[in-house]
């Protein structure tokens, strides 16, 4: 179903063709889209509708913004937006992590793999395989190289442990050419707007 978002506004063919491709990539349990944005295109109606259909199915949405990264890392993101959709109930295992600015037991590395190994069995614990699942990274080209190796290890890491989730990328058609090649090979649909 293709629902009107601002008022007076439906989206277009080019639109609705979008969305239709989405929904068949959420729907077939694909991985990875990537939306490719022109000038011109109008991606913010075509999540917002993507969003209210995976939800009418009692589905999950999470949205992350690369501008809005900062510091953060894509993984610390997605394991705060999982744990956010759990209404207060904490994750089963919920690995400690090590405390910081102190010389003994800081250490940037051994906290990347807590983190990392924490969102991992948030993810196993949080699967539900009769609910549609999506993960939308909007403006991605902004991201950088390291979010996109993460989000590659992400997606090998779902398709792994036989994880629905489906991760769908905006970014603009002449960003295209930055995305890494690890990255790009695991693209399922590219969808033009």
């Amino acid at each position: 179903m293709i629902t009107t978002l601002q008022p007076g506004k439906e989206l277009d063919r080019v639109s609705c063709e979008a969305v239709d491709k989405i929904r068949f990539l959420i729907e077939q349990r694909k991985r990875f889209g990537l939306l490719i944005e022109d000038a011109a295109s109008d991606s913010w109606n075509i999540i917002e509708t993507v969003r209210e259909n995976v939800q009418a199915e009692q589905g999950q949405f999470l949205s992350l913004s690369a501008p809005e990264f900062g510091e953060a890392s894509l993984s610390g993101l997605l394991y705060a937006a999982l744990k956010d959709t759990r209404e207060g109930r904490e994750f089963r295992i919920n690995l400690p992590m090590i405390l910081q600015n102190n010389p003994k037991t800081d250490s940037p590395f051994i906290n990347r793999a807590i983190l990392w190994q924490r969102l991992c069995d948030g993810i196993i614990e949080d699967e539900n395989s009769a609910r549609p699942t999506a993960l939308v990274l909007e403006q991605f080209d902004l991201a950088g190289h390291t979010p996109q190796h993460d989000l590659a290890r992400l997606i090998r890491f779902h398709a792994k442990h036989h994880i629905r989730r489906t991760f769908l990328v905006t970014i603009r058609r002449e960003s295209l050419p930055m995305l890494t090649p690890e990255l790009r090979e695991l693209v399922d649909l590219e969808i033009n707007t």
